[in-house]
């Protein structure tokens, strides 16, 4: 064993040697192959969560349908059931979802209004968005 000047070579100095030499040894052209099973499993389980989150959030029913199509001429259950799927879509990418139930008509629209931006929706797909809320908004009758 070779002398070191300061004394014996620390553990912190032997751990980063090691470390070097297997970066040094890895093949970079090897590196996708190393992290892919990562990124499968993170994807599978992103999908698996957004999946999870949606059959929480509920469907609109047929009087809730009725409702919106009064309210907003020209409304469809698809037009909601798509509201439904972009608003789980869109905003669950950043935050966990909040059910309609936890705000009031009066602070949807402006809360929409900040995130359009943020999730880079259309005037369309914000519209929607707000449809569908609002519609489960109103009380079965």
């Amino acid at each position: 064993m070779s002398e070191y000047n300061g004394g014996p070579k620390s553990k912190v100095h032997c751990r980063r040697s090691k470390v070097k030499s297997l970066f040094t040894t890895l093949d970079l052209r090897t590196w996708p192959l190393i992290r892919w099973p990562w990124t499968a499993i993170g994807l599978w389980t992103l999908a698996v969560l957004c999946v999870a989150c949606a059959g929480q959030v509920p469907r609109t029913t047929p009087l809730q349908t009725q409702f919106a199509a009064q309210k907003w001429p020209g409304t469809t259950e698809q037009d909601l059931e798509e509201g439904r799927s972009l608003y789980v879509a869109k905003c669950s990418g950043c935050h966990t979802l909040r059910l309609p139930g936890t705000r009031t008509k009066e602070q949807w629209p402006p809360i929409l209004d900040k995130m359009q931006k943020l999730a880079k929706l259309n005037d369309d797909q914000r519209n929607r968005i707000l449809h569908y809320i609002l519609t489960l908004k109103e009380p079965e009758k």
